[in-house]
């Protein structure tokens, strides 16, 4: 996967992994 377009898919899964494990902690942390 080292075209343009495998590049694309992997970046915005990493991106979406990131953003949904911040939003479970930040509301973990709210939580108490």
């Amino acid at each position: 996967m080292s075209s343009p377009l495998g590049k694309l898919v992997i970046a915005a899964g990493l991106l979406v992994v990131i953003v949904l494990a911040l939003r479970f902690l930040w509301e973990r942390r709210n939580r108490r």
